[in-house]
């Protein structure tokens, strides 16, 4: 299998872990998750809130955090550390296409043998094919779906995934909210109303959010990579807007961001 076809199935895999020395604060809030996460809590501990509601976790929790997801969390411990699942499937390979979840606690039995799995991915990921890694990736999975609480969505979200399919892959480009809507066959004031109930976010602050993915996707893969040549890579003509919107999307400058190691 090569590379161009596991990105037709997968196209974001990454594991990383993440250490905090003493209380850290996130603000997700109004940037929602670009992808799918299975998070291991190694130490520490972390309050979140989701639409004004608590969600607490502790050391030994595993926890699904779904794409477009919205929420604050603070960070506690000295240190703190947890290791975390980043990923995203092509759509017609997504099992929560259609579906809604929440962020969630899950049972699992063997937290070790998933976190080795988790280390070995972040020693492996899956650029060159490699079919151990995918094998790797779905045994996880494997473990973690049939946990995760879930429902049908609402049907209007049938109605947009037409742009949010357009906005994933055409997110270098400048979009037009009345083209968006030209794609769901719906009024653009209605687009963008639908749109915005159901994921959180204005459609051009998604598409932002997942430009900013893969920018910051190519700065941790490439640490030596300039702060304008980021900005050249993905279009933007003045570095000054690149830098502002990175922040505003990551909290952190890209220069921050290759100290932290941290993924948006």
């Amino acid at each position: 299998m090569t590379k161009e076809n596991i990105k037709q199935i997968i196209t974001f895999l990454r594991s990383a872990e993440y250490i905090y020395q003493e209380t850290y604060y996130n603000d997700y809030s109004n940037n929602p998750r670009p992808t799918y996460n299975f998070l291991i809590m190694l130490e520490g501990e972390a309050n979140l809130t989701q639409n004004g509601k608590p969600f607490h976790i502790r050391k030994g929790d595993v926890v699904w955090i779904p794409k477009r997801s919205l929420y604050s969390v603070e960070w506690k411990g000295s240190p703190v550390l947890f290791s975390v699942l980043h990923f995203d499937f092509a759509s017609a390979f997504d099992p929560f296409l259609y579906k809604q979840t929440h962020i969630q606690h899950l049972p699992v039995a063997d937290i070790k043998a998933l976190h080795d799995d988790f280390q070995f991915l972040k020693a492996n990921d899956l650029s060159q094919g490699d079919y151990m890694s995918l094998s790797v990736f779905y045994r996880i999975f494997s473990i973690c779906y049939p946990m995760i609480l879930q429902h049908d969505s609402l049907a209007e979200i049938h109605v947009i995934q037409p742009a949010i399919d357009y906005i994933e892959e055409h997110y270098r480009e400048k979009l037009e909210i009345k083209a968006l809507a030209e794609l769901c066959f719906i009024s653009p004031s209605r687009f963008h109303h639908i749109f915005k109930s159901l994921v959180g976010v204005s459609p051009i602050a998604y598409k932002n959010t997942i430009l900013i993915r893969h920018v910051q996707q190519t700065l941790l893969s490439d640490k030596s990579i300039s702060v304008q040549t980021l900005a050249d890579m993905y279009g933007f003509e003045s570095t000054v807007y690149f830098c502002r919107l990175y922040k505003s999307v990551t909290g952190v400058t890209p220069t921050q961001s290759k100290k932290m190691n941290t993924l948006i």
